[in-house]
């Protein structure tokens, strides 16, 4: 329900796939104090933003999350294992990257 979560609206409007739930995080991972222990923290989110905001501090989450989650398409990982959701840090996934593509690229450069 795209009304009582702008995140997701956004979402909807923008993604190269269409209306697609899957396409970034839902706002409740961004709220409350969760936000600072979700691991979103290594992109430069850390402070919750409400789920009916619409502001610049929204689309800029909003902006991230999408990103982060085209990451988790690129290397056909499942949603619900990487960050804000799952456990697996980014850093994390990127060092995974490295290691099995010998290459040397900074969480930035896979995003």
């Amino acid at each position: 329900e795209p009304r009582g979560k702008t995140s997701l609206s956004l979402a909807y409007a923008v993604s190269p796939t269409g209306a697609d739930h899957m396409e970034s995080a839902h706002d409740p991972a961004f709220e409350g104090l969760g936000v600072l222990d979700n691991g979103l923290s290594e992109v430069g989110l850390t402070e919750p933003v409400d789920r009916s905001d619409l502001g610049p501090k929204k689309v800029q989450t909003f902006f991230y999350a999408q990103a982060i989650w085209s990451l988790y398409n690129r290397v056909g990982m499942c949603d619900f294992v990487g960050i804000p959701i799952g456990s697996l840090k980014l850093k994390a996934l990127r060092d995974y990257v490295n290691a099995a593509t010998g290459w040397d690229m900074s969480l930035w450069e896979l995003i």
